[in-house]
């Protein structure tokens, strides 16, 4: 079994990307992420992190499975397989930095 690291595998990353919601009606309302920033090498490696920055060793979001919370958002996020809907914008280089997401917007409920 693989070693879960909350901040990922601890390999900075090359770029700050800025990861939102492409519609504002996706947005789940309470218990739900709208957006968040984090640090990966490509856009293609930060689609594949989910906001609540619980990371595998290879920098992907364990907590995809929306099946067991019976609706569509994936741990208060969209589901895996609509991760290519989602809005992402790269903000710049970044220096230092681990991979991983860096701030996310929860809204509680």
């Amino acid at each position: 079994m693989a070693q879960i690291m909350e901040n990922g595998s601890g390999k900075n990353g090359k770029y700050l990307y800025h990861v939102e919601l492409a519609d504002e009606s996706d947005f789940g309302g309470y218990d739900t992420y709208s957006e968040f920033v984090a640090c990966a090498d490509s856009e293609e490696e930060v689609r594949k992190m989910h906001p609540d920055g619980v990371l595998n060793e290879n920098d992907e979001g364990i907590n995809w499975d929306c099946k067991r919370l019976n609706n569509r958002y994936g741990g208060g996020w969209v589901d895996f397989d609509d991760r290519e809907s989602l809005k992402v914008t790269m903000l710049g280089e970044a220096k230092d930095v681990v991979k991983g997401v860096i701030v996310a917007s929860f809204h509680a409920g």
